[in-house]
């Protein structure tokens, strides 16, 4: 399933990029370093299906994984790795700036630490979770409207694109930009932080308008806002990145 790397001098970690995450080379870094440090590396590669993870966790029960996150808008799949590592008993050590400024929303889902850097990584396995005895505090639960958008997500995206009606030609384009945003919205919900839309919005911005101009991203939030009436709070967070 994954590539074992180096002897077992002081245990076994698992590296993992979150599914749908395909910028592997840090995560790979990491690894190295890892194993240099002296720990037994089993590197799963990108794009881990959650249910691959969990399975590989029961099969060996490692001391923990470490989990490489680069986009926030890959925070919900993020949640469901850390959920499924902590039934197992295995501590995440997170990763990346897809867990925000300084790992900021690396606790909020249930992650026992976040490290900058790969020396990071190793300083975090040398403390007592190490031992797999500390799993890190549990996060809060999700919301209603958290757990609204999840079952809605395709719907969203549906309703976004058909009201935009791109060119065919860029239609498949303009559906994961819309995919994208969806995802980053359901994201700010989760860890309860506009911060995390609005950077995602202004990042991806000039990618969306470049297909039809700002009216196209005023016209995904707007209808996004329209189709999630119910949830005040969540039509909040829109008209907040509209301006």
């Amino acid at each position: 399933m994954g590539a074992t790397i180096g002897a077992p001098r002081r245990g076994h970690v698992v590296m993992a990029c979150v599914e749908g995450e395909w910028h592997a080379l840090a995560a790979r870094i990491v690894a190295e370093v890892v194993r240099a440090a002296g720990w037994r590396v089993t590197f799963l590669g990108a794009s881990v299906p959650a249910r691959h993870l969990v399975s590989y966790l029961h099969q060996t029960g490692p001391d923990a994984v470490l989990l490489s996150c680069v986009q926030p808008n890959r925070l919900v799949r993020a949640a469901r790795m850390v959920e499924a590592s902590r039934a197992a008993g295995v501590p995440v050590l997170a990763g990346g700036p897809g867990f925000g400024p300084e790992g900021r929303w690396a606790a909020t889902i249930g992650a026992a630490a976040w490290g900058a850097s790969a020396r990071d990584a190793v300083a975090l396995l040398d403390r007592p979770l190490s031992a797999g005895t500390h799993i890190g505090a549990p996060p809060p639960p999700p919301d209603d409207s958290y757990v609204a958008l999840l079952h809605r997500r395709r719907e969203l995206v549906r309703l976004a694109l058909t009201a935009v009606d791109p060119p065919e030609e860029t239609a498949e384009d303009a559906a994961t930009g819309i995919a994208h945003l969806v995802d980053a919205l359901i994201a700010a919900v989760r860890v309860d932080d506009d911060r995390l839309l609005r950077d995602f919005v202004e990042w991806q911005a000039e990618a969306l308008t470049s297909r039809g101009g700002r009216a196209l991203l005023d016209e995904v939030l707007g209808t996004l806002e329209r189709a999630l009436t119910e949830h005040p709070r969540v039509v909040a967070r829109l008209r907040a990145v509209r301006g």
